[in-house]
């Protein structure tokens, strides 16, 4: 029968972590198996100091000797120690990374007699959090750092202790890329963005700078360099990167020639900090002005620069401004779950309050699409969306969703995915309340990608819309592969559905096949009954328009849900 001391050897010698138990001199009168390395076998490690164990095992001196003062620590602390280590032993081509234990050890009288460290192998869990980091803060396409670094890195600087900051922006977008996505497709417009990256990186390796470039998305990339004073050699580098582009990108069955505007901005501060939102909205305004003046040029941002028209800059600018002072808000339309007569979800529509004037979409966003102000908005009716969700289901008495509505800018963006995973993240709410909303003609410039981003999002239980159905060219057939949960038909349907036959056959055929395909259908712009009662009559599965409701701001969709209204009334066929 095995003794008690047996039991205990034969558990330390079949565990993966190592460990070595040291006496009150501090060294070795234990080893478990785990510890044997290159055929040394623990014995001759026993009666070894920490520093003369961990060299004989390969540990540099400078990491032998930390370990040997935090060994000390805790025998005069005689408190436990944990710590992480990134080592590289002798004879090794990669790093790994270990937790260490240290734990004082007592008798059962209380009597201390030594410590115990154990050591765990976290190299793999390292890893793979590493490659997380790195997927996180590089874009998938180009390799390159993306958005967030770009943010994060400029962030660190201007929150630095340096009392004089100095560094060039330069945001270039291509010019005409649209058209070569258009024509040749997104793969050879992917081959074309790695080769641009490519070559602007070339570009900055043969200048002595500290700098870094980072791919925005689309066609956009920014290039940052650190303490460049002379305004002559900031110029210089703008030129060098416009004469790199008038040699062709050799593609794998294309030679393209393309050009680049470029915004500049030169930011420099003494002891005060500009917002960074502001700053890179400078070299974007550069940018743009660039490409007014006929592209293939760069301009250098200074105060009361103009930008495509006086009026669209003007109106940029407030826009800024109106983001900055939380003048941009939400208002609300309640969407009518047809079997149950009550509300299940909510559209979310941007407004802008200027200066008590209340702007429709319309007719301020299409200005403002390529600008970096365009996706800070985005960003921000994410965060409202979220902002409902939370605070709706908080009051109702079922799931209610909120839908917001994507630009192509936004549902083609690479950072889509990971904004709605950190507002998720942040409101610590499911993206399955979520519901996107694309318009038809979006998803059919490139049913493709278009079906590729749509997977990913119904992966992660975000609801997809596919919006103003029947306006394009495109079917359901064209979709059937794609996870669609909803088709909203466009009201211009809906206004005449009970007197154009034209109308009527064709929301008909669009709900009969979304119920073949088991796709719901939602229709907007319900202004009477009769339109209520025919689309029930075709089993329409929600409704939505003025009848019901007119969008209304948080408050008032609040007190509505918390009431829990029934429509039924509205649906029987009795009402006068």
């Amino acid at each position: 029968m095995l003794s008690q001391e047996d039991i205990v050897q034969n558990i330390l010698d079949n565990i993966s972590n190592e460990v070595v138990l040291y006496d009150l001199n501090k060294k070795i009168i234990y080893l478990n198996e785990t510890v044997e390395k290159d055929s040394i076998k623990r014995e001759n490690y026993i009666g070894k100091t920490e520093l003369e164990f961990s060299l004989l095992i390969g540990v540099n001196q400078k990491i032998a000797e930390k370990r040997s003062k935090k060994l000390d620590e805790v025998f005069e602390k005689k408190e436990k120690l944990i710590f992480e280590e990134k080592i590289k032993l002798s004879g090794e081509t990669e790093n790994i990374f270990l937790t260490q234990e240290l734990i004082p050890i007592y008798k059962r009288s209380n009597e201390f007699i030594g410590v115990l460290r154990k050591t765990t192998d976290i190299t793999q869990n390292r890893k793979i959090e590493l490659e997380f980091e790195y997927m996180a803060f590089h874009d998938s396409l180009t390799g390159l750092p993306n958005r967030r670094f770009l943010y994060k890195e400029l962030e660190n600087y201007l929150n630095s202790d340096l009392i004089k900051k100095r560094f060039s922006i330069y945001l270039l977008d291509l010019d005409r890329f649209k058209a070569i996505n258009d024509t040749l497709g997104h793969v050879v417009g992917d081959e074309l963005i790695r080769s641009v990256a490519g070559r602007i990186i070339n570009l900055i390796s043969k200048n002595d700078y500290k700098a870094f470039v980072s791919r925005l998305g689309g066609d956009e990339f920014v290039i940052v360099i650190f303490d460049l004073v002379d305004e002559k050699l900031l110029e210089g580098f703008a030129s060098q990167i416009i004469n790199s582009f008038k040699n062709p990108f050799n593609l794998v069955n294309h030679e393209l020639f393309i050009t680049t505007s470029i915004g500049v901005y030169n930011f420099i501060s003494e002891g005060k900090n500009e917002d960074l939102d502001s700053i890179i909205h400078k070299a974007d305004v550069a940018m743009y002005n660039a490409k007014e003046f006929g592209r293939n040029k760069y301009r250098i941002f200074y105060e009361g620069m103009r930008t495509k028209t006086e009026n669209v800059f003007v109106l940029e600018t407030k826009m800024y401004r109106a983001y900055k002072k939380n003048e941009f808000f939400m208002v609300y339309q309640p969407k009518i779950d047809v079997k149950t007569k009550k509300i299940r979800s909510v559209e979310s529509l941007l407004r802008w309050n200027n200066d008590g004037e209340i702007i429709l979409p319309k007719d301020f966003l299409s200005g403002i699409e390529d600008t970096e102000l365009f996706i800070l908005i985005g960003k921000k009716i994410l965060d409202f969306a979220y902002e409902a969700i939370y605070k709706l289901n908080l009051v109702s008495k079922s799931d209610i969703r909120v839908s917001i509505n994507l630009s192509e800018n936004q549902f083609f963006d690479e950072e889509l995915l990971p904004n709605i995973l950190d507002t998720s993240s942040k409101y610590n709410i499911s993206p399955y309340l979520l519901e996107i909303e694309v318009n038809e003609n979006i998803i059919m410039k490139n049913i493709r990608v278009s079906s590729d981003i749509i997977n990913r999002l119904h992966n992660i239980g975000v609801r997809i819309a596919i919006d103003n159905f029947g306006s394009g060219s495109s079917s359901l057939g064209k979709l059937k592969n794609t996870p669609i949960d909803i088709i909203n038909i466009d009201k211009s349907f809906i206004r005449n559905i009970t007197d154009n036959y034209q109308d009527a056959a064709i929301t008909g055929a669009i709900i009969s096949m979304a119920q073949r395909l088991n796709v719901k259908v939602n229709a907007e712009g319900i202004e009477n009954r009769d339109q209520l009662l025919f689309l029930n009559y075709l089993k329409c599965d929600y409704m939505q328009g003025y009848l019901f409701s007119y969008p209304m701001n948080y408050k008032e969709i609040e007190k509505l849900i918390i009431s829990d209204p029934e429509f039924s009334n509205l649906f029987s066929e009795d009402e006068n």
